[in-house]
């Protein structure tokens, strides 16, 4: 979403092709909703020597890992209630709104005119939304009515109303991304620039059309429906006056196709299963650490995977895990005795059997800590094997144990 309006403030939002501006917005928002989805049906290839899944940090010592795992968890648990709850605000606001314009089209005075339904009513100024235009009584005798009333034609015949509901959703939806809100203005400045394009064209006195725009510039707002009296009235009257865009232009919104084909590229690249060989674990071991210990040929002869469609798992979960390593891992007496602390990263591989294989220590402080480190994770029990497209698979992982003293 960021990426398309980058481009459409630099590329296309000064011109006056309204049309092509609004078809680029809409589209940018859906194709941007659609990527994360369209990129999954198609996988890249990517080899890469340092991307090996990496577990949750061990702590033993100071801190008891089911302490630091519930803590997490509440963490995550919070930050996603805080989302939802947002998020059906907004959509119970949503709701809230069609829900006041139809209480207001139920006391109007409805009348069917052969350009569209009308309803007279007591608010302010006019507003459309859907298939019906609200015009305010004072209007009925005024020498502005034709003007403003074409104007919220255009909102209708324009189908207008359906954008906004759709702005207003993904609004709802991802609010968390500042950017949607962005979109939500330039769709709805947009709207005003094409009515008041059309209106102009019929209206012969162009400065008298201004001031009517300037007369209006505030008031009342539906939020949903489109009003005449949207507060970019200095915006709008600006484009009224700005000379016609070259033709050319419209061209420009063509720029959205390449974009979405790197994003839906990167995607895919992103996601893809990284299956280094042997060259590459070796890569691992000695270019990324300075002091590998229990270096050894693989004795898996299959390819071992990093990422996969379904992923290794110990018995009873993650927090199965991390509960049988921190009871299961003693402090060394002597490192404890000496005040030694520090890390210890094991690398180890689940088979395609769930066997635990390839048990290396990729770096650790001290010796009497990386021993132990290997120990207990050569002790623990069969994994459930990953697989990918069906079938099992070898799978290795990166395990960092911290030793803390109190």
């Amino acid at each position: 979403m960021i990426v398309f309006y980058i481009l459409h403030s630099i590329f296309i939002k000064r011109d006056t092709h309204f049309k092509q501006h609004r078809i680029y917005l809409l589209f940018a928002l859906g194709i941007s909703v659609i990527i994360p989805f369209l990129s999954t049906f198609f996988t890249v290839n990517v080899e890469s020597s340092t991307a090996v899944v990496l577990l949750n940090t061990v702590q033993i010592g100071a801190k008891a890992i089911d302490q630091v795992t519930q803590s997490s968890y509440s963490l995550t648990f919070i930050l996603e209630a805080i989302y939802f709850v947002i998020t059906a605000l907004l959509i119970s606001k949503l709701t809230y709104q069609i829900y006041v314009i139809q209480g207001i089209r139920k006391r109007s005075e409805f009348e069917s005119t052969p350009n569209g339904n009308v309803y007279w009513t007591d608010q302010p100024t006019a507003f459309s939304f859907l298939n019906n235009v609200f015009l305010p009584n004072h209007l009925r005798n005024s020498e502005n009515y034709t003007v403003i009333f074409n104007h919220e034609q255009i909102h209708r015949k324009q189908y207008h109303s359906i954008d906004i509901l759709f702005i207003e959703l993904v609004c709802a939806l991802f609010w968390i991304n500042p950017v949607v809100w962005l979109y939500r203005k330039s769709i709805k400045e947009t709207h005003e620039y094409l009515a008041d394009e059309v209106v102009k064209e019929q209206y012969n006195d162009t400065n008298k059309y201004e001031m009517l725009l300037f007369s209006h510039g505030v008031g009342f707002n539906m939020g949903l429906a489109n009003s005449f009296n949207q507060s970019l009235t200095l915006k709008r009257l600006i484009m009224l006056t700005k000379s016609p865009s070259s033709p050319s232009g419209k061209a420009k919104i063509l720029l959205i196709i390449p974009m979405a084909g790197l994003l839906t590229l990167g995607l895919a690249c992103s996601q893809k299963e990284d299956i280094p060989t042997e060259k590459t674990e070796k890569v691992i071991e000695v270019a990324q650490f300075k002091d590998p210990v229990d270096i050894e040929k693989s004795e898996i002869d299959d390819p071992i995977y990093t990422v996969v469609e379904v992923m290794p798992e110990f018995p009873g979960g993650t927090k199965a895990l991390m509960q049988y390593l921190q009871t299961n891992i003693t402090y060394p007496p002597e490192a404890k005795a000496n005040g030694i602390k520090g890390r210890a990263v094991v690398s180890f591989v689940v088979t395609k059997t769930g066997a635990i294989e390839n048990v290396k220590l990729l770096r650790s402080v001290n010796e009497l800590l990386g021993l132990e480190a290997i120990r207990v994770v050569k002790s623990m029990p069969n994994w459930t094997p990953g697989s990918n497209k069906g079938v099992n698979v070898n799978v290795k992982y990166n395990l960092p144990i911290s030793f803390v003293l109190e």
